[in-house]
Parts: C-alpha cells; sequence; structure tokens
C-alpha cells in the first residue's frame, strides 16, 4: 500500500522486473526469504529523489527486523516501555515530565504519595494548566487525553478506568512553533545499545503536527522529516501522514531544507544517557521534545516496536555492520 501511495507520485517511478528480481535475491542472501523484499522496493522507491538515483543499501526490512532481530536483542524486556507508570522511576531523570499517576483508580503524586484531585490540582496549577493523561500498555499516541488540569477529577479517574501517567505539557521552544503554533512537535531519537561500550543514537525523525491537532499522535495529521547529521539538519524531504511527498510544512509553508532542530545534540545525549542506564534492551524509539529553555523532555520511549521504518528510509541504514542479517541463520 505505502509503495503504491509513492508510485502514484510524480516524483517516483515503479521499479521494474529486473529491479524486483534484484532485490528479492539480496533478500534472500541477507535474510533469508525473498518475502521481505517489499520493504527493500519501498525504501528504493523512495530514494529515488536522491542524487544516487535510488540504488540499493543495506537497509534492514521492518517486518524483518521487528519478527526476527527485535526479539533477540529487546528480550521480554520490550513490554516494559509500554508500562508508562514505572518510567520515571525506572529511569530517575527529571527529564520526563511526569507529574502524577492513576494507579487503580487512585491518585497519586510525582512521588506516588496519594492525593486527592484537589490536592493534586492545587499543588500543579502555577506549574501547568494543560495536562497529558496516558495509559500503560498503548503507543504511537493512543490512548492519550489531553485536557485541562482543572479537569481532572473523580468522574474522570473512573471514566479512564486504566493505570495511567500525567504528564504537564511542555512549553516548546519557538523554533517548533513557527512550524506549528502551539502544537507539539516530537523528536524520535533511535539509539542502539547492542556490543558497545554505550549507546549510541543510530538515526533520528521530526514529526510536526500538519493539521489541527495538539501533537503528532498516530491518527493526526503530521509530516516526518529525517535528521540526517549531529546538527540536527532536516532532510529536504518529507512525508505527511499519506505518504505524500513535501518539501514543505503543509501549515506553515516553511521549507525544510536548511533548518537545523535546536539543541539536538542535548537531546541525543540525553537519551543516550538514559539507554545506557538499561542495557538489557538493545534498541529504543525516545519521543522528545525541547522546551523554550533548550531542554529535552522524554514524552515516551518504546522498546516493543520502535517504528524505525522512516528514518531507516531515509537516512539509513542504521544497522548496517551490526550483522543483525544471522539472525534467520
Amino acid at each position: 500500500m505505502k509503495y503504491k501511495l509513492l508510485i502514484e507520485q510524480d516524483a517516483f517511478t515503479p521499479l521494474g522486473k529486473d529491479e524486483i528480481a534484484e532485490i528479492k535475491d539480496v533478500c534472500r542472501r541477507r535474510f533469508g526469504s525473498a518475502a521481505y523484499y517489499p520493504y527493500m522496493a519501498l525504501y528504493k522507491t523512495f530514494n529515488q529523489i536522491r542524487p544516487d538515483g535510488g540504488r540499493l543499501k543495506d537497509w534492514m526490512p521492518t517486518d524483518f527486523f521487528n519478527r526476527r532481530v527485535l526479539p533477540k536483542i529487546n528480550h521480554d524486556y520490550r513490554s516494559i516501555s509500554r508500562i508508562k507508570t514505572l518510567s520515571k522511576r525506572m529511569f530517575g531523570s527529571s527529564s520526563l515530565p511526569d507529574i502524577g499517576y492513576i494507579l487503580g483508580g487512585r491518585l497519586f503524586d510525582a512521588e506516588m504519595e496519594l492525593v486527592s484531585p484537589t490536592q493534586f490540582i492545587s499543588a500543579n496549577r502555577d506549574n501547568c494548566g494543560i495536562v497529558y493523561i496516558k495509559a500503560d500498555n498503548t503507543n504511537s499516541g493512543h490512548g492519550v487525553l489531553r485536557t485541562e488540569l482543572a479537569a481532572l477529577d473523580e468522574a474522570l479517574i473512573r471514566k479512564l478506568n486504566a493505570d495511567c501517567v500525567i504528564q504537564s505539557e511542555i512549553d516548546q521552544h519557538a523554533w517548533f512553533e513557527d512550524f506549528s503554533l502551539g502544537a507539539s512537535a516530537t523528536i524520535r531519537i533511535n539509539t542502539l545499545f547492542y556490543k558497545s561500550i554505550r549507546a549510541r543514537n543510530v538515526g533520528a525523525a521530526l514529526r510536526l503536527p500538519a493539521g489541527d491537532d495538539k501533537f503528532a499522535s498516530a491518527d493526526a495529521q503530521r509530516v516526518g522529516i529525517g535528521v540526517c547529521d549531529d546538527a540536527g539538519s532536516l532532510d529536504e524531504f518529507a512525508l505527511d501522514q499519506d505518504w505524500r511527498l513535501t518539501t514543505f510544512h503543509p501549515g506553515s509553508g516553511l521549507q525544510f531544507a536548511g533548518r537545523a532542530i535546536p539543541h539536538y545534540r542535548d537531546a541525543v545525549e540525553l537519551c543516550e544517557t538514559l539507554h545506557s542506564r538499561l542495557p538489557n534492551i538493545g534498541v529504543i524509539g525516545w519521543d522528545v521534545g525541547i522546551d523554550k529553555t533548550g531542554a529535552p523532555k522524554v514524552m515516551e520511549w518504546n522498546a516493543h516496536s520502535p517504528g524505525l521504518e522512516r528514518a531507516e528510509m531515509t537516512v539509513g541504514p542504521m544497522f548496517a555492520g551490526c550483522g543483525f542479517e544471522d539472525t534467520f541463520r
């Protein structure tokens, strides 16, 4: 479906039979089956817009990575990231904007002290007016409620009927506001901690809301742009929610080429540091915001299904030389 959406656009040409045959042969040799060719075909097609014309690279198909690699390098620990109510206690970092928790129908503050909604609102009203309530065992923006702090009451807690983390809204850096005023942008930073001394960034992408939504959730209209280097330089090309190619933000009209994410290196170093505290897990995808002071804030982390597809296609290959192809043997 994604390949079809690409080749319907003037910028892309359908792959020929010989090209498909070559990709299938590569997949048989590298991954043990030609069945993994669709993602490789997708990556090669997208990269027709590059100066090299879309030559084959050492990309890793998303389905191969999820089926073969993730279970071996993230093990049974991969589901821990879905328990959002444990994240701040596990990493011990103030970079997570958690201010409270709903557990078993009860409300707790950031120190895990049982409080009433009135006490919670009173303690936090000077620091935030809007909160994000995120349920455990959800990801990609599903199970997220954006609401006013004052709306948090016993009725809402009963309605949620789930264990949740409550996060303050990030007052984001003005650079992101230029794209989408009042709408939260996220940087997806992917780190690898596998047979190395410490974790390292292997690829990143910026996700910007493109419609009326206030954050880049799975169902919201958004655009994704690859981050090309350690300076946070944006790729010239982006894809929107429907896989349409664009070189500018559909809301603001700002072009991506020539722009660099402020304080990007600080965000990368934070993710690498936090990942190095959790060597049990090989790959983590971090969703990071940058606040108005330039401080990075970790909104979510994902080790269950990190969502590496767009970064792999636009700024990858991310795992060349790691030997992950051998997991099928």
